[in-house]
C-alpha cells in the first residue's frame, strides 16, 4: 500500500531550511552596507585631515601593524570575522539543502515506480501476460515488436498498453485536500 504524500509538509521542510539562509543573506548585505559607508567616512575624513592623520590611515590601509588602530579597522576585522562565521552557517544549511533535494528526488522515483506498478497490476490483474506486456511497454518497446516476443495479437497488446495508459491519465485526488 503506498503511504500518503503531503505536499503542505514537504514544503513547510524546505521553507524551515531557506528562512535561516534568507536571514543570513539579509545580515550579510547589511554588514556589508555599513563596512561601505564606514570606509567611505573614513576616506572622506582622512582627505580633509592634515598630512599625518592621512598617513597613519594610509598604514592601516595597508595593514602597517605600527599604525595606530582606529574605529575602522576594528570594525573591519570584527565583519571579516563576522563574515566567516556566516559563510560556515550558510555552507552548512547548503549542504543540509542538497541532501534534502536528493532525498526528496529518491522518494519521488520510488514514488514513480510504485505507482507504475499499482497501475500495471490493476490493469493487468491476474494475468501474467498482461503484466510482461505492460513491463516492456514501459520499457519503451514497441506494440509490434511486443506482439512478435511473446506471440500475441497486435490489438491485444496495443489494447492492453492503451488501458494502461488511459488508467495512467486519470489522476487521482490529492489526499488532505488543496494546497
Amino acid at each position: 500500500m503506498l503511504a500518503a504524500f503531503d505536499l503542505r509538509e514537504t514544503f513547510g521542510k524546505l521553507w524551515d531550511g531557506w528562512l535561516p539562509v534568507v536571514i543570513v543573506v539579509g545580515a550579510l548585505a547589511l554588514c556589508f552596507i555599513l563596512l561601505r559607508c564606514s570606509s567611505r567616512r573614513a576616506r572622506r575624513s582622512s582627505a580633509e585631515a592634515p598630512d599625518g592623520a592621512r598617513s597613519s590611515y594610509a598604514g592601516r590601509e595597508r595593514g602597517d601593524p605600527h599604525s595606530p588602530p582606529g574605529d575602522a579597522a576594528q570594525v573591519l576585522s570584527e565583519l571579516k570575522e563576522i563574515g566567516r562565521e556566516i559563510e560556515g552557517r550558510i555552507d552548512t544549511r547548503i549542504q543540509y539543502l542538497t541532501g534534502l533535494l536528493a532525498e526528496a528526488d529518491r522518494t519521488i522515483e520510488r514514488l514513480t515506480s510504485a505507482v507504475a506498478a499499482a497501475r500495471d497490476r490493476a490493469v493487468s490483474g491476474d494475468d501474467p501476460r498482461k503484466a510482461e506486456i505492460l513491463a516492456l511497454a514501459r520499457e519503451g518497446t514497441d506494440p509490434d515488436d511486443i506482439a512478435r516476443r511473446l506471440q500475441l495479437p497486435v490489438g491485444e497488446v496495443k489494447l492492453v498498453v492503451g488501458l494502461a495508459r488511459r488508467s495512467a491519465e486519470e489522476k487521482p485526488p490529492i489526499v488532505g485536500g488543496s494546497l
